[in-house]
């Protein structure tokens, strides 16, 4: 649907350089490939103007962010909110006040500076889980806290998709684990 407002704005352009030099006959059809292209494209676009992608996920995130207070460091993997695009991160840090960070998976904990928080909080989803209680470098630190859920709407293209298809809207659930890793 983003080609949309880019069709009206080159067909202003088209039509602002061409129209004053056609004749009439040619004007009203050049108009009328205007307004069919614009008409055409319309139910498309329609459909997909108010879409909100990951609607009621900053609300789901500042829940989650209730359970820890400023003075602990909540690290998430980027699969939290079940797309690494869209980090749960920021609403914590900057809406809640928390010291919130996104954990890539990287091996070098210790290259943290985590002196100066109470409680160190490590978020992650099941999917990922294993990884951090298996193979991490802070994996016999972990002690397990509690679970969490986050729902929220995107959309995707299907799979075996024909080359004009429109996206899906998709539901997502992400269900994780919150974990303490002990200092």
């Amino acid at each position: 649907f983003s080609v949309f407002p880019v069709l009206i704005l080159y067909t202003t352009f088209l039509l602002s350089e061409w129209y004053p030099r056609l004749t009439l006959k040619k004007r009203s059809m050049v108009l009328a490939l205007a307004l069919l292209l614009i008409g055409g494209n319309m139910p498309a676009f329609m459909r997909y103007a108010t879409f909100k992608e990951f609607a009621g996920l900053r609300q789901q995130v500042m829940q989650l962010g209730e359970r820890f207070d400023e003075h602990d460091l909540v690290m998430m993997d980027c699969g939290v909110s079940a797309d690494c695009w869209t980090s749960a991160d920021g609403p914590l840090r900057f809406l809640a006040g928390k010291n919130a960070m996104v954990l890539l998976r990287f091996p070098g904990m210790e290259y943290l500076d985590t002196g100066k928080f109470e409680h160190l909080y490590l978020i992650t989803p099941n999917e990922v889980a294993a990884f951090y209680t298996q193979q991490s470098d802070f994996k016999s630190r972990l002690k397990y806290v509690d679970d969490y859920t986050i729902s929220s709407t995107r959309r995707t293209l299907p799979n075996n998709t024909y080359p004009t298809s429109l996206p899906q809207t998709e539901r997502v659930i992400v269900r994780g684990k919150i974990f303490e890793i002990e200092q």
